[in-house]
């Protein structure tokens, strides 16, 4: 019998708010625990939401296994799924929250889960996640955009909170959620900001080592998810997205007669 998965209990403390001599008040400073480990503190509640929510999410994809979980954001095109396979990257939510307010149908912000026999990508029923830095774009949700600080790497340096994300329901932004659609096209969005926008070709070695890359449970299908990434780098278009502005690459994966250059 198999025995039941561990149960993790998150526990929130909302603080105390502090009154400084002058009657200037001060926001409490909440903490957020999974399991009785503190993985959130900060005075911005939107933020604990969002991290509470990619909690949950990293629970799914150590729990489900069934499937090949991808770091990918991942949109429904025409009746067919696109995913874009990407490093960890701030900006990858944004890009699918743009694509769905264009009509696309969402399936995933960074985490999508893929059935290996029917080759079907399915969505994940949680909302976007997006950085706080990218508010900017989605003026309809009320909110400005936060300046973070970032490292080279894409890491943030600012204390300003440890999880800057802002969690937004699809249908906030005039789209719609799909539950799964058959796989159609393999897109590898590259963030460089200020380049043109545009596609490229990308080499069959190459992709398949950065698909592999994104596969979160490898450790689990070993050497049957190489199998997999190499049979789906043969059968389905693949291509990478040279990101320099977020609207711009939207736009370009939306156009039906986008050309991919090289």
């Amino acid at each position: 019998m198999d025995e039941a998965p561990e149960e993790i209990n998150f526990q929130v403390d909302c603080g105390t708010a502090r009154v400084l001599p002058g009657g200037k008040r001060l926001r409490p400073t909440a903490n957020l625990y999974a399991g009785g480990l503190r993985i959130f503190c900060g005075p911005r509640w939107e933020d604990m939401a969002g991290r509470l929510i990619s909690g949950v999410r990293d629970l799914l994809t150590t729990r489900s296994n069934e499937f090949v979980w991808l770091r990918a954001g991942g949109v429904v095109i025409g009746g067919r799924g696109l995913i874009l396979p990407s490093a960890p990257n701030p900006h990858l939510p944004a890009l699918a929250a743009l694509l769905a307010r264009a009509g696309a149908g969402y399936l995933g912000d960074e985490v999508i889960k893929f059935d290996p026999i029917l080759r079907r990508v399915h969505g994940v029923s949680l909302p976007l996640l997006v950085d706080v830095a990218d508010l900017g774009y989605f003026p309809e949700l009320g909110g400005r955009a936060r300046r973070i600080l970032r490292g080279a790497d894409g890491a943030e340096t600012s204390s300003d909170s440890r999880t800057p994300r802002r969690p937004i329901p699809v249908d906030a932004l005039g789209g719609h959620p799909e539950s799964h659609a058959d796989l159609g096209r393999i897109t590898f969005p590259v963030f460089a900001p200020g380049e043109e926008t545009r596609l490229e070709p990308i080499a069959g070695a190459d992709a398949v080592f950065r698909l592999m890359e994104a596969v979160l449970n490898a450790h689990i299908w070993t050497d049957r998810a190489m199998i997999l990434a190499r049979d789906l780098v043969e059968t389905v278009p693949v291509d990478q997205l040279i990101v320099g502005a977020l609207p711009d690459a939207a736009d370009l994966l939306m156009s039906p007669d986008a050309e991919i250059v090289g």
